[in-house]
């Protein structure tokens, strides 16, 4: 077997033409049998001429036509004749005297090919250049190739005038009326005479060989190729749609991981900053609770008049009168500096801006510093604040109420204390100094 590639069969494809008309003449009908430029009427000898656009039109309807079975014809008017074509796909030449099947495929050159049935012999010969022109013709199959009177035509036939009884040499040459050059009589030649020197041209099938890729074929070949297009851009569109997709996705994760990592690093600082700030805390809620004691004893002693029982002891009476302020006004320092570090605690654990948490925590203070009011504004301070989501600093910032609550022990003892404060430094009692503003309250 042989190592090359055998070259792949070279598409046949088979088509058959007519194509006739009336002469112009003697209105005989005219027959072509073949691709030819011209055809003579065999009636007058008149030479009519084919219009050669006829031949590209009828290659043209074929391969329209191909695959598809069936006889198309139609009629074309050309000057005054009026052209009648067939155009049918069959499956090869047929022998014109015995209708048998011919092999038309190694049919080349100018020649003839033999009939298997009847050894008729069939004319063949290239196909003319109209025919080809916009077709695949290759090869003519049984068609003529010149429809002109023969080179050798037929022997004159002898007549005699039938007025002078004068041999007459009768030719193709000849009209069918004849005038007798001896006694100038009109001599109408006989049908069997003229005949025999005009023989009829009978009609017969021709087929014209196709070679190679039909249009149909091309057609076909051209939509799968675009399909094939469109299949191959909707494949990259597809896949450059995947790898955006699969970048996006990388993105999102890679941005979801960063997110990640961020919180992670945020919580991780929030921890070490909870546990930095632990002994912060601690003190400060130490030192809140200390000062709430140390306020709630010394407004006992300043209350109660444990100053003046001091007294009996021995002590001096100027002495023993200022202990009680004293002891208010130092418990009045150590409750202001556990307030600083209450609120600085708070701010450190909450992450909050220090200026601004110390401002929020002063301008309570002083809530809670407004006479007779003070300790119920403290209350309310303290309750709203535990109740809800912590100690306000801002519009969208609030400390947590853990984080708050040795804030809110201060405010709450300090709404108390602050009224003991004023009595010791007016030189009164609580109760004096009750009544004192009582009095001095303005009138509405």
């Amino acid at each position: 077997m042989s190592d090359e590639a055998a070259e792949p069969a070279v598409p046949l494809r088979y088509g058959r033409f007519g194509l006739r008309t009336e002469c112009p003449r003697c209105g005989a009908h005219l027959p072509v049998n073949g691709p030819v430029e011209a055809v003579d009427c065999a009636d007058c000898s008149e030479r009519v001429p084919v219009p050669q656009s006829l031949w590209v039109d009828l290659g043209n309807t074929f391969e329209d036509q191909w695959p598809d079975p069936g006889e198309q014809s139609g009629q074309v008017l050309s000057g005054s004749l009026t052209w009648r074509w067939t155009v049918e796909v069959v499956d090869g030449p047929t022998c014109a005297a015995c209708k048998a099947k011919v092999d038309g495929s190694t049919a080349s050159g100018t020649g003839q090919v033999p009939c298997p049935s009847c050894a008729a012999l069939l004319p063949t010969f290239p196909a003319p250049g109209p025919l080809r022109s916009r077709s695949t013709a290759v090869q003519v199959i049984g068609g003529e190739a010149e429809l002109t009177r023969a080179a050798d035509p037929p022997r004159p036939v002898a007549l005699q005038c039938p007025q002078c009884g004068g041999s007459l040499s009768i030719t193709t040459e000849h009209r069918r009326v004849h005038t007798c050059h001896f006694c100038s009589s009109s001599v109408h030649i006989p049908d069997a005479v003229w005949r025999a020197l005009h023989p009829p041209r009978l009609v017969h099938p021709w087929t014209v060989r196709f070679e190679g890729v039909s249009r149909a074929e091309k057609r076909a070949a051209i939509a799968r190729e675009k399909e094939e297009r469109k299949r191959i851009a909707a494949e990259n569109k597809r896949k450059k749609q995947a790898e955006k997709d699969r970048l996006r996705s990388d993105v999102e994760r890679n941005r979801s991981k960063r997110a990640q990592q961020e919180r992670e690093q945020k919580e991780a600082a929030a921890r070490r900053q909870r546990l930095l700030s632990m002994p912060l805390v601690v003190s400060a809620w130490v030192g809140a609770f200390g000062a709430a004691a140390l306020m709630g004893l010394s407004s006992a002693v300043y209350v109660l008049g444990v100053a003046d029982a001091l007294g009996r002891f021995g002590l001096d009476a100027t002495t023993a009168h200022w202990a009680g302020p004293s002891m208010v006004a130092g418990t009045a320092v150590l409750s202001g500096l556990a307030m600083l570090l209450a609120a600085v605690s708070m701010a450190v654990r909450a992450r909050l801006p220090m200026l601004r948490t110390l401002l929020m925590v002063t301008m309570n203070v002083a809530m809670v510093a407004i006479p007779l009011v003070g300790p119920v504004v403290g209350i309310v301070l303290v309750g709203v604040g535990m109740l809800g989501r912590g100690f306000p600093v801002n519009e969208d910032r609030r400390a947590p109420r853990m984080a708050a609550f040795p804030v809110y022990v201060l405010l709450l003892a300090g709404g108390f204390f602050i009224h003991v404060c004023y009595a010791a430094a007016g030189g009164m009692t609580v109760g004096e100094l009750v009544t004192f503003i009582i009095e001095n309250a303005p009138e509405d």
